[in-house]
């Protein structure tokens, strides 16, 4: 998997699409080789980041992630959740 580091937004204000490893999350296609990911902090520490993308590699081709921290997604459109498989 290509290792990515997530870069800080002010704020996203689409509709989160699940859970992932707990911390909401929303996806877009991004290119042709896969989607984009935010992941809305709130107050969770961003250390989390590195964990939470390799999550969501597991599941999705991703190819950019963003994050925020000051705010939390407006609603869920759907509940499909991702977890860290042991």
């Amino acid at each position: 998997m290509q290792e990515l580091t997530a870069r800080r937004v002010s704020g996203c204000n689409s509709k989160a699409e699940g859970l992932c490893d707990g911390v909401p999350y929303n996806t877009e296609l991004a290119n042709i080789n896969g989607v984009s990911i935010h992941f809305w902090l709130g107050d969770k520490d961003a250390s989390l980041l590195p964990g939470l993308i390799d999550t969501a590699q597991r599941h999705r081709d991703i190819v950019y992630a963003t994050y925020s921290i000051s705010d939390a997604p407006p609603a869920f459109w759907t509940h499909n959740d991702m977890v860290r498989h042991s």
